[in-house]
């Protein structure tokens, strides 16, 4: 199942932000439960970088730009909590 995901932009507050990932959680959740796959993509205003010391090599490639910002650490934390990959 693809999953098309906008979230809010700087100027949003992180409630907003976790809202979305409430939602997106929820489809996820209920793709997998009906035996889906789910692709998420889209736009996550989030700075992933690179993968970090500690991070399992199999959340990350090795060719990430720039520096990891707070939402970029939610996006990793969701994508390992999940099983997802960056």
């Amino acid at each position: 199942e693809l999953v098309a995901a906008y979230f809010p932009h700087a100027r949003f507050d992180e409630q907003e932000v976790q809202s979305v990932y409430n939602l997106l959680e929820e489809v996820v959740g209920r793709a997998r439960k009906e035996s889906r796959i789910p692709v998420v993509g889209g736009d996550m205003n989030a700075v992933a970088g690179t993968r970090q010391e500690g991070e399992s090599q199999g959340i990350m490639g090795d060719y990430g730009l720039g520096l990891r910002n707070e939402r970029g650490d939610l996006l990793v934390k969701w994508a390992i909590l999940h099983n997802f990959v960056i």
